[in-house]
C-alpha cells in the first residue's frame, strides 16, 4: 500500500489508488477544518500553537469539551 501526499507533502489519507485517481486527489486539494477536543486547556493551548505552523493547510478549531465541540 502506498500513502498518498498532496503537492505539499502532506498526507491525505488515500490509499491504494489508481493513477488518474491519484491526479484527481492532488487536484482537488483545498483548506480543510480541524477540530482538536481536549479538557485540558493548557494542553489544547500548547496543540494549537504547535499546528499553527500549518495554517495554510487546516483551519483549526478547538473546544474545551464535547458540548462546545458539536456547536
Amino acid at each position: 500500500m502506498a500513502n498518498i501526499f498532496n503537492k505539499d507533502g502532506i498526507y491525505n489519507g488515500q490509499e491504494n489508488l489508481s493513477g488518474n485517481n491519484k491526479r484527481e486527489l492532488q487536484n482537488d486539494w483545498r483548506v480543510r477544518d480541524v477540530l482538536i477536543v481536549d479538557d485540558e486547556e493548557p494542553l489544547l493551548l500548547t496543540i494549537a500553537e504547535g499546528l499553527s505552523i500549518y495554517k495554510k493547510y487546516f483551519n483549526l478549531l478547538t473546544a474545551t469539551n464535547g458540548a462546545d465541540a458539536v456547536k
